[in-house]
C-alpha cells in the first residue's frame, strides 16, 4: 500500500555527449553524438551548423561557459557568430527546453541494451523533429513576456 509503481532499473551506466542545435522558426536542426566533449568536437559542431545556414543568412549560436566553448583553437565559420550567456543561466539558452522533452519521451524508465544503443538512440532522437522543436525550444521573449 502507498508504495511506488516498480520500474525495472539498471545500475551500470556510460555517457555519450549530444551536440545539438536548433532552429524552431526554419524547422531545422543539427546534432552529433560523440564519447566526448571537447573543442574539436565542438569546432566541428560549428562546421555543421554553418554548413547548415542557407546563403545570405547567419547564425547566432546561444552558448553557455562550457571549456570548448571558450577556447582560443576553437574554429567559427564566418556565418556562424556566438552569444556566450552569463554563468549559471541554462534558461536562457532555448535549445535547453529540448532536452527534458527528450528525455523524459525517448530515455526515462528505460534499460538500454548496450552503450551503441544508447548512442543510436540520441542519434535518433537528439536533434528533435522539427515538431517537438517548435514547441520545445522557446527564446526568452516568449517565456519572459507578460
Amino acid at each position: 500500500m502507498g508504495g511506488q509503481p516498480r520500474i525495472v532499473r539498471d545500475h551500470r551506466y556510460g555517457y555519450v555527449c549530444l551536440f545539438s542545435a536548433a532552429c524552431p522558426e526554419a524547422g531545422a536542426a543539427v546534432g552529433h553524438v560523440c564519447a566526448k566533449a571537447y573543442t574539436v568536437e565542438m569546432s566541428r559542431h560549428l562546421r555543421e551548423i554553418g554548413e547548415q545556414v542557407p546563403a545570405g543568412r547567419h547564425a547566432l549560436v546561444v552558448l553557455n561557459g562550457a571549456g570548448w566553448h571558450r577556447s582560443r583553437e576553437l574554429e567559427i565559420p564566418d556565418n556562424v557568430s556566438l552569444l556566450r550567456l552569463p554563468p549559471c543561466s541554462p534558461e536562457l539558452n532555448p535549445v535547453e527546453t529540448l532536452f527534458p522533452v527528450l528525455k523524459h519521451r525517448h530515455f526515462a524508465n528505460r534499460v538500454f541494451e548496450s552503450a551503441e544503443h544508447v548512442r543510436g538512440t540520441v542519434e535518433k532522437y537528439g536533434t528533435g523533429s522539427p515538431a517537438i522543436q517548435k514547441r520545445s525550444c522557446r527564446s526568452p521573449q516568449e517565456w519572459a513576456a507578460p
